[in-house]
């Protein structure tokens, strides 16, 4: 006798392989969904990450660029009085390195002639109190002023060694301390050798110094030191002044107000402290010789910034 055969049995077993097929299919896709989301929010997280990692460095970069704006235009009031480090190493290298490091872009000296016409930097015209030489440079030959040593150990400089030392990674005001014709004409002939007519501001007590200058070199910059309230009313007047400087005792806000409505920058000096220097700023001032270069910076980067960018 034939089995019977049980086609029923055979479409149950192909609908729960079906079924099974359906609900495996459905919990892959369901996985894979949630792969695929849970991929999306590591992506999201990551992109979440990397935009506030981008914001931080803006933020950073920003800072930088406002703390470098600052020093920058703190750089364009303050001149080094000297160099820096003090009187013993005054217009040494050691203070104007000092001076540069601190934030510097301006150096000053001042200038002398030895015997032979060699421009040296010392603001006494002995060497007495930088070397204890009882002389005047005017009246010693190069090779003895070389051998000179001031107190601290420094050599008496070259007004071309400074040149070749700084080149044109600063500017240079430069005073005259005397006004013979010898002074000016290495002055101008060492200026023209090094190219350094746009480096150089010239500054000067006398007048006529001043007015020769503007012949030979009309754009260069030429600051006029006054001692008295006289000077500063001529200086006013000056057309080839195109700076006044006063003294600390003189730098009032009356001379600051004269001095910037004739068109001509005001100075001052010398700032020895942090009083001074405030007034300095108070002032408008454009430019004042410091003692303290460091601590003009702070200063100005922390109280004249704000002060000078109100008016």
């Amino acid at each position: 006798m034939k089995r019977k055969r049980y086609p029923w049995v055979i479409c149950i077993i192909l609908i729960l392989l079906v079924n099974a097929s359906i609900l495996a299919w459905m919990i892959t896709d369901r996985y894979q969904g949630l792969r695929q989301e849970e991929d999306s929010i590591r992506a999201a997280a990551d992109i979440a990450e990397a935009a506030a990692a981008a914001s931080d460095s803006a933020r950073r970069a920003q800072g930088k660029a406002e703390k470098a704006l600052i020093k920058a235009q703190a750089a364009e009031h303050i001149c080094p009085h000297r160099g820096s480090s003090g009187e013993s190493l005054e217009h040494s290298f050691t203070a104007y390195d000092e001076a540069i490091r601190d934030g510097a872009v301006m150096i000053e000296q001042d200038i002398v002639i030895s015997a032979e016409g060699t421009l040296y930097v010392s603001h006494d015209l002995s060497p007495y109190r930088m070397c204890g030489v009882d002389r005047a440079f005017s009246d010693m030959t190069d090779a003895q002023i070389d051998q000179l040593r001031t107190y601290a150990g420094e050599k008496v400089l070259r007004l071309s060694d400074v040149f070749d030392r700084y080149r044109d990674s600063v500017q240079y005001v430069v005073e005259l301390k005397s006004a013979d014709q010898r002074t000016i004409d290495a002055f101008i002939a060492l200026v023209e050798q090094y190219g350094n007519q746009q480096r150089v501001t010239a500054e000067c007590f006398e007048q006529e110094v001043l007015r020769i200058l503007e012949e030979r070199f009309p754009d260069m910059p030429k600051l006029f030191l006054c001692r008295t309230q006289a000077a500063i009313d001529q200086g006013c007047e000056l057309p080839y002044a195109d700076i006044i400087s006063v003294r600390e005792d003189l730098m009032t806000e009356a001379n600051a107000r004269r001095v910037h409505d004739s068109g001509k920058g005001f100075s001052a000096w010398p700032m020895y402290n942090e009083d001074e220097i405030r007034r300095a700023i108070d002032l408008d001032t454009d430019i004042y010789f410091a003692d303290d270069v460091k601590l003009a910076f702070t200063l100005e980067e922390e109280y004249g910034y704000q002060k000078r960018n109100e008016k």
